[in-house]
């Protein structure tokens, strides 16, 4: 047999093997009474000094605690969890370091369990290249290859070990990494050696009988020479470092497991999901902060809670502990994903959330406790059901995409958190027929799972009036219940007071003030002064005084609304483009149309819009909050009124206006009405008659025409005069002025 068939069918059968005990493993349908043991180490990237002698005692520990649990065939798993995100890759990794925790997974002592690899997803987005955010790179892949397994994230990639190799002779690191191999004998030397030295070719070539390997150059020259090739393809060329997918890897059989989410790859290893819980270690210093979440929580309520909570995560970094007390009725769908997107978001590693839910968290409200790393109840509270804002149907619709993905980015079931929104969803706990695993699914996730027939069906789950702690302590969504703060400090194992997050004195005179002013009588006054002011503004322009006022009026309603969660940019959008739509009517546009009506509508619409925070109510809280809103429009129109009334009345004759008005001429009271109306009307024009000039206009029959240096309206007596002809003033009666053409001139 040639070198290829030698040296490479060896690694080949190696790998069937694995292959086929790994779809027996997961094939297999007998029942288990208890899951695999299974433990989690986090391994912090890069390595050095302080993370290498980390990992040795926490692994340690696990070696420890699984002597004498599992069986030859199902020996314990550890799952060494790489910290791989857009800024920790593994580059910069110590040589040195990682060769000792290589040496370590390798030795008699660990046969012991099954250790794995795990190459989680990233938080980030993939790189510009086109190559996913979690990477694992440089020494750290040393680490991973003395493991029995490499399991990878579907958005993952390795490769690039040599890239912290300054040489040009990397023959000292790849005698390290071959020895490491050696002792696993699971990768192509070829493959490893591509990694490490960037003046390495790499293919992978297939034989006559379908069977694979990977040479560099000189072993395809020497496997075409004799005859054994009869596919090959170029994985790199010399100068380059390959950097290999998840995908990529599965499909030249490198990697046998490629999973979907932590759920997945406790799936995968017959593990329970709680083993891969990120609990941080109990000997660690945690620096905690409480962050309340007491009042219904809409839009101004997650700005003003995710607010808190930047400002003091910016003062103080070193925080690692937060604990979410969860007080509230309920809340708004969108600001519920807002601040449960913000809390999924923090790596565990950083900062633990713990989610207290004090009191029932009804409806999104529970989205917010779901999204936190772990979750506590005190006996009176309760998950899910209908809040005091029931979701319609549309809006169910609307929010699964989005509950989906948010699941997906925590790597959790989506039934369970749609189902504590959506009361009708049909949801039932399943159990794997190997592990004993639990799972929460509705029927189309548990049908879209990779293999549905390993899932029994146990109990189905009532979420119509949501969870009791009880039932979500018996279902594992809580990790046990607490009467009181004390109690929740004692079991987290807190020294220190945690500190309590509050706005600051400059947030809390805001708000304080924002409410007030946002409150039904408040508002509505302040309505009618913007209106009456700006009104007596329009009336007499030039005043000043009452535009500033009007509009500083105007400012705080708005304000006031915004700040308390009623009014948004469509609604003042909505006001401001309808008041200039009213403007534009009155003195551009003439007559009363579409901008006139248009723009009262606006106007009134984006009022009502600002005084609420729906648009039709559905239910009886909102039907009552319905006249508090129409009656801003009362104050509106009322200030209106009211100040067309006082400027006609009294406004020139206070002390402070009529100094920077106009005031009317005075009434002569020598002459009666009738008369003084016939003087004004009366134009003596009778000096035109018998004079010449010229038609400005075509005299259709009434028209202009410049009579010496005045321009005057005429008319004539029914015949038509063209534009420039010369006319003859023939008659005069008052302001009527009667032409013709004049005969001379034709």
């Amino acid at each position: 047999m040639s070198n290829f068939r030698s040296s490479k069918f060896i690694w080949i059968l190696l790998v069937s093997a694995m292959s086929m005990a790994g779809q027996k493993s997961l094939c297999a349908q007998t029942a288990v009474d208890e899951v695999r043991p299974g433990y989690l180490v986090r391994v912090p990237l890069p390595i050095n000094d302080e993370t290498a002698r980390g990992v040795k005692q926490k692994i340690q520990q696990v070696l420890e605690q699984a002597t004498g649990l599992g069986t030859a065939k199902q020996r314990p798993v550890l799952i060494l969890e790489f910290d791989t995100t857009r800024e920790a890759t593994g580059q910069g990794s110590e040589l040195g370091n990682c060769l000792d925790l290589a040496v370590m997974l390798s030795e008699k002592e660990l046969q012991g369990l099954y250790t794995v690899a795990y190459i989680p997803k990233s938080k980030g987005n993939a790189d510009g290249d086109g190559q996913p955010a979690s990477q694992l790179k440089g020494h750290a892949l040393l680490v991973a290859l003395a493991c029995n397994e490499i399991a990878m994230h579907e958005e993952s990639a390795i490769g690039q070990a040599g890239i912290d190799i300054s040489s040009n002779n990397p023959s000292l690191e790849l005698s390290n990494y071959q020895n490491i191999v050696d002792r696993r004998s699971k990768y192509p030397t070829a493959w490893v050696n591509a990694l490490v030295d960037k003046n390495r070719s790499l293919f992978r070539i297939t034989d006559s009988d379908g069977n694979i390997g990977f040479v560099d150059a000189k072993g395809l020259s020497e496997e075409q020479v004799a005859g054994n090739v009869v596919e090959s393809t170029t994985l790199n060329t010399p100068g380059t470092l390959p950097l290999f997918t998840s995908q990529e890897l599965l499909k030249h059989r490198i990697i046998l497991n490629r999973v979907a989410s932590r759920v997945d790859l406790a799936t995968r290893f017959d593990l329970d999901q709680q083993v891969m819980d990120q609990s941080p270690d109990a000997d660690s210093a945690r620096l905690a902060a409480v962050l309340p979440i007491n009042r219904f929580i809409d839009d101004q309520e997650a700005d003003w809670t995710l607010r808190m909570l930047t400002n003091h995560l910016a003062a103080e970094p070193e925080t690692n502990l937060l604990v979410v007390r969860i007080n509230t009725l309920g809340g708004e769908l969108d600001a519920c994903m807002r601040i449960a997107r913000e809390l999924a978001s923090f790596d565990p590693d950083d900062l633990y959330t713990v989610a207290w839910v004090e009191s029932p968290a009804a409806g999104p409200a529970a989205l917010v406790a779901l999204a936190c790393d772990q979750m506590v109840m005190s006996p009176s509270a309760a998950l899910g059901g209908p809040g005091s804002n029931p979701l319609s149907v549309q809006q169910i619709q609307d929010a699964k995409p989005l509950i989906q993905r948010f699941a997906e980015n925590k790597e959790t079931d989506w039934s369970l958190p749609l189902g504590l929104v959506d009361p009708n969803l049909s949801i039932a706990r399943y159990r794997n027929t190997r592990s004993g695993q639990f799972r929460i699914l509705s029927e189309e996730e548990y049908l879209s799972l990779p293999k549905p027939e390993l899932w029994n069906q146990v109990e189905t789950i009532d979420l119509s009036e949501g969870l009791s702690s009880l039932e979500a302590d018996r279902l594992g969504l809580s990790k046990g219940m607490v009467q009181n703060f004390e109690q929740l400090k004692s079991d987290l194992q807190l020294v220190n007071e945690p500190t309590q997050l509050q706005p600051s004195p400059a947030d809390r005179w805001i708000r304080k003030l924002a409410r007030e002013l946002a409150s039904p009588w408040i508002a509505a006054w302040l309505l009618f002064g913007a209106i009456f002011l700006l009104s007596t503004e329009m009336s007499n322009p030039g005043v000043g005084i009452p535009g500033f006022l009007g509009t500083l009026c105007l400012m705080l309603f708005f304000w006031s609304q915004y700040l308390d969660g009623n009014a948004n940019w469509l609604e003042i959008l909505l006001f401001v483009v309808g008041v200039v739509f009213v403007i534009l009517e009155v003195f551009v546009i003439p007559g009363f149309g579409v901008f006139g009506i248009g723009g009262l509508l606006m106007i009134v619409t984006g009022i009502v819009l600002a005084s609420q925070t729906f648009v039709i109510p559905r239910n009886s809280e909102e039907l009552a909050r319905l006249p508090v809103s129409l009656s801003m429009v009362l104050a509106a129109g009322g200030g209106f009124m009211a100040g067309i009334f006082f400027i006609r009345k009294y406004l020139t004759t206070m002390p402070v206006f009529r100094r920077i008005m106009l005031q009317p001429p005075s009434a002569d009271e020598s002459i009666s009405p009738e008369q003084r109306e016939l003087k004004e009307s009366l134009v003596d024009r009778n000096h035109l008659l018998g004079k010449s000039g010229q038609a400005v206009t075509p005299l259709v029959p009434a028209g202009k025409a410049q009579i010496g240096t005045e321009l005057i309206d005429v008319i004539t007596d029914g015949r038509l005069i063209e534009r420039g002809q010369v006319i003859r003033v023939i008659e005069v009666t008052g302001n009527r002025v009667l032409v013709d053409c004049d005969d001379k001139s034709v």
